[in-house]
């Protein structure tokens, strides 16, 4: 992620995450990812905009949990 990921987030202007709801989280791939972003906060800030996009199945209570992780 440090040599190919980062320097293209870094220069992005915006970020979009997509993920599946799985049992109301976040698949384990991307929530490694988000995990490896805080090692880079300094870097990442700076007017980014970030968009997160969730599949999933069932009313809205169903997306309360990810509404409050990606808050």
């Amino acid at each position: 992620m440090e040599n190919e990921v980062l320097p293209k987030l870094i220069e992005a202007d915006l970020v979009v995450l997509v993920t599946s709801l799985y049992y109301y989280g976040i698949n384990a791939a991307l929530k490694a990812v988000i995990d490896r972003f805080y090692a880079y906060n300094h870097e990442l800030h700076g007017g980014k905009q970030a968009v997160t996009l969730i599949s999933g199945y069932g009313d809205d209570s169903a997306f309360a949990s990810m509404k409050l992780y990606f808050k």
